[in-house]
Order: structure tokens, then C-alpha cells, then sequence
């Protein structure tokens, strides 16, 4: 939804000129989003997932990733469809609609269902992101960054919608390439 967005009227740089603008203020907070998410992780209290506390007396079936080691809020899934979601709201009503029952009912209620988060998990992410893609879509915000991006842009198109490209890949892949590289570095610098 964000590509059609983006190419919705063309290549008119005037009609596409305030949708493009709220996809790259999306992008923004996409990156503030994940970036809030696990300073939260790290400050709030462990919360241990559904799917492994024994206390609950709830039965999941077994998975083989390690989800002992990762706290359950507030969800990381809810905060980046949230604030993906709130921005497409911002460009079509439609879009944001599409996008929101998409990612509520494939996303986020499979993951209650299926014991990876409580409830409140999802309510407190979904929170988060969408105040983020707000702040993120504010005029003043919104304004500077899409001017920085659009003079890069066409001073160097090659290389903005190829970055672009790859940038938007890895919000779609939740960012695991680049967690695995960090996490790779991380502990390459404990160890030595």
C-alpha cells in the first residue's frame, strides 16, 4: 500500500507531493517505533510470553524459537502495523481501513490465539505506534523531513529508490537483517 501510495498519481511530483510526504514521515516512524520498542523492553520489568509462563495453566503447542528470552510487552507487532497503519489512514481512508483489519486480523489476534502475547501486550503497542505516527505526521515534522528527502531525491534518484527500496524491504521483513547484524556485532565485542 505504501508503493501504490507513492506512485498513486504517477510520476507528478505536485499530486504525489503530500502522500509521499506522509510515506516518508511513515518510514521515520517506523524507525522511532523500533527503536522506542526496545529501549521500553529494556527498562520495563521481563514479562514473560503466554505461550511459555506455567502458571497460566494454558496449553500452546511447541515451538521451536527461543521466546523465554524475549518480554511479551508491549508487542513489537502491534507498535510497527500501528504505525503503519495510522499513516496510510492519512493518505487514503480506505488504505487505512484495508490495512488495519489486515494486520488486526491476520497479525495481531493470531498472536493472542496463538499465546505469543497477552492482550494489553498488543493494546499498549498499538498505542505507542499510533501516537508516534502522529507526532510523526505533525506538519512541522513532516515538512522537514520530506524536504530533506526530496532534495535527495532528485539530486540522486538512483540511489534514493534504491535505498528506498531496500529500506522498505526491511520494514516488511521486520527489520531481522539489520537486528542480526547488531546482535552479530554485540556479541563479537563481548567476546573479544
Amino acid at each position: 500500500m505504501y508503493w501504490w501510495s507513492w506512485f498513486k498519481n504517477g510520476e507528478n511530483n505536485n499530486k504525489n507531493k503530500e502522500p509521499r510526504a506522509i510515506v516518508i514521515s511513515g518510514m521515520l516512524a517506523c524507525v522511532v517505533s523500533l527503536i522506542l520498542i526496545r529501549l521500553i523492553a529494556l527498562v520495563l520489568p521481563f514479562r514473560v510470553r503466554p505461550l511459555v509462563d506455567p502458571t497460566n495453566g494454558l496449553h500452546f503447542p511447541k515451538d521451536n524459537f527461543d521466546w523465554v528470552n524475549w518480554s511479551s510487552f508491549p508487542s513489537d507487532h502491534a507498535i510497527l502495523l500501528a504505525t503503519l497503519t495510522t499513516c496510510l489512514f492519512f493518505i487514503s481512508r480506505l488504505c487505512g481501513w484495508i490495512a488495519l483489519l489486515d494486520s488486526t486480523l491476520l497479525v495481531l489476534v493470531p498472536r493472542v490465539y496463538l499465546g505469543i502475547h497477552y492482550p494489553t501486550d498488543i493494546l499498549a503497542g498499538a498505542a505507542i505506534g499510533v501516537g508516534v505516527a502522529l507526532l510523526a505526521n505533525q506538519k512541522d515534522i513532516k515538512a522537514v523531513v520530506a524536504k530533506i528527502t526530496f532534495q535527495f531525491m532528485d539530486k540522486y534518484p538512483a540511489l534514493f529508490y534504491t535505498g528506498f527500496f531496500l529500506f522498505m524491504y526491511q520494514v516488511a521483513d521486520w527489520f531481522r537483517g539489520v537486528a542480526y547484524i547488531i546482535s552479530l556485532i554485540i556479541r563479537h565485542r563481548l567476546l573479544s
